[in-house]
């Protein structure tokens, strides 16, 4: 949601607040029409890749940025369907049918407007819109708006695909981390097998390429999504890429927490030194776990790692294809986290050790990261990933929707650039629209939807106009956890256990940790969000129990 409050930009944002720290750089594109590719990972963390602070392998992640722009404020909603959903839509998920997840729907919510738990048809999707404009449009990888062919990628506007219809899945083979259930695969639409023996982040670029190979031969431009599900669970990786790892993680929770938070400032993404917040608590947690617990958490973060380096060496060979084909000259690059890092952790459950004997699997020490194991992140090395944040995936605290992204885009010099503007995903859809249409009105797009992002696109041109995107609201809902944006200022409202169940105000730019609630001192700012709040549920029919 976008919701104009310009007179709270004088009281939110002093003259020495630090919106941004764009340099004055300004290039307008004058290409033909560009390509465009969209990546997206599955529960990659605030910090996991190297220009973020990372201690992880990914070079051609890095070279995006080095030859682009990072978004050091990005939001995502705090789970995988609500954000893409957003993302191809532009239009916030309580609108276009996930207003919540399946798995946590109420009675009273389920089959109304706006939570169908599907992508609906009430607004376009991106891919119909580029459609309808003459792109050839594609996606591989993970789905997860739909089930059956008539809610698959080829009936929203996708010409070719080759999609994971569900959340996630074993990465070596079909067989998923589920009970009972194997993953489900669509090509064009139609259920499909995938090779028996695969690794999920390289098949789906190979289907990618494919697809992008097609629009090359005729001489179209492209639209296209590489829709990984690295580093979602199960955690598994190529042996080669876990021995690589081997020992970068002895050391536990707190330091590899320490190493980050030096590194996102000497890596530009804040413009300060951070305080080692709750790195006290991390330790005492690492020095609790026995001898046989620190060995299997170890193993846990290097398969992790691995998964995010295999990750980052397709999007390598992508971009090697795209440049040896000479059409990444004139390609936009996007990159982001669908949420953050998942602390989710089923594996003590009796159920799951049940699923892991019945199916032979085993999370012996060395059989971790294989495709016969099945083992999560877990809650502490998910805070790590999610340094310098609060808590994780499912929350509406930075660690669940603040995400790493990047844009490059062909004939823009913006070497190392780092935005601290607040953006939302919502704005990509109507962003890569204006690219499209190059500026020609009569976007099909938008006619008779309202949408709930905006073109960042005269920011893109013209850096110096980032600090007026504060100058907008952005919120966020899912079960129950919320979050209203102005500027630097967050109206953050979490239930116990993890929150005080009442409304808690923050400084995000002096506190990213949200470890200072100064709702008291500053009444005016937290009764104006708590407007906007109320505004945002009426126009998205948000239905929530207060």
């Amino acid at each position: 949601m976008v919701v104009g409050l310009g007179l709270l930009l004088a009281a939110c944002q002093s003259s020495d607040d630090p919106a941004n720290n764009a340099d004055t750089k300004s290039r307008t594109n004058t290409s033909p029409r560009p390509n465009f590719l969209i990546i997206v990972a599955d529960d990659l963390g605030y910090s996991d890749i190297g220009v973020f602070g990372g201690e992880i392998d990914t070079p051609n992640l890095d070279r995006l940025a080095r030859e682009g722009l990072r978004f050091a404020r990005f939001y995502a909603s705090p789970m995988c369907s609500t954000t893409r959903a957003m993302l191809l839509t532009g239009v916030d998920h309580h609108v276009v049918g996930y207003g919540n997840m399946p798995l946590y729907m109420r009675a009273d919510q389920r089959g109304q407007p706006g939570y169908e738990g599907h992508l609906n048809e009430r607004v376009a999707t991106i891919s119909s819109e580029l459609l309808r404009m003459g792109y050839h449009t594609s996606i591989a990888g993970k789905w997860h708006l739909g089930k059956g062919e008539n809610l698959s990628p080829a009936a929203r506007g996708f010409r070719r695909s080759f999609v994971l219809e569900d959340a996630g899945g074993n990465h070596f083979n079909r067989n998923d981390f589920r009970p009972a259930y194997q993953a489900n695969y669509r090509r064009d639409g139609k259920i499909t097998d995938p090779p028996e023996q695969f690794y999920s982040s390289e098949l789906f670029t190979t289907e990618l390429i494919g697809f992008i190979s097609e629009a090359i031969a005729e001489q179209r431009s492209f639209f296209s999504v590489l829709s990984f599900t690295a580093p979602h669970a199960p955690l598994q990786a190529p042996r080669s890429f876990i021995d690589k790892y081997r020992g970068r993680y002895d050391a536990g929770y707190a330091v590899t927490a320490r190493r980050r938070l030096a590194n996102l400032h000497t890596r530009g993404v804040f413009d300060k030194p951070l305080e080692e917040v709750r790195l006290k608590a991390l330790q005492e947690d690492w020095d609790a776990l026995s001898d046989a617990g620190k060995q299997s958490e170890r193993r846990k973060m290097e398969v992790y790692a691995a998964m995010i380096d295999a990750m980052d060496k397709q999007i390598g060979r992508i971009l090697s294809f795209a440049e040896s084909k000479d059409v990444l000259r004139n390609t936009v690059v996007v990159f982001l986290s669908d949420n953050g890092a998942s602390g989710i952790d089923r594996s003590n459950s009796e159920r799951w050790q049940s699923w892991m004997h019945e199916m032979g699997l085993s999370n012996n020490l060395e059989n971790i990261g294989s495709s016969t194991s099945s083992v999560f992140l877990g809650a502490e090395w998910a805070s790590v990933s999610n340094t310098p944040f609060r808590l994780f995936k499912t929350f509406t605290t930075e660690g669940g929707i603040r995400t790493p992204a990047i844009i490059r885009m062909p004939n823009y010099d913006w070497p190392g650039t780092v935005t601290r503007a607040p953006v939302s995903v919502m704005d990509l859809a109507p962003t890569i629209v204006e690219m499209a249409s190059q500026g020609q009105a009569g976007s099909a797009m938008y006619g008779g939807n309202v949408s709930h992002g905006h073109s960042l696109l005269p920011a893109l041109n013209d850096l110096e106009l980032w600090p007026n995107f504060y100058d907008a609201t952005y919120a966020f809902e899912l079960n129950g956890r919320r979050a209203v944006f102005f500027g630097p200022w967050k109206y953050l409202y979490s239930p116990a256990p993890f929150g005080t169940g009442d409304w808690e105000l923050y400084h995000v730019d002096l506190d990213p940790f949200e470890t200072h609630n100064v709702r008291s001192s500053n009444p005016d700012i937290a009764i104006r969000l708590d407007e906007a709040w109320h505004r945002y549920v009426d126009s998205n029919g948000v239905l929530i129990t207060h």
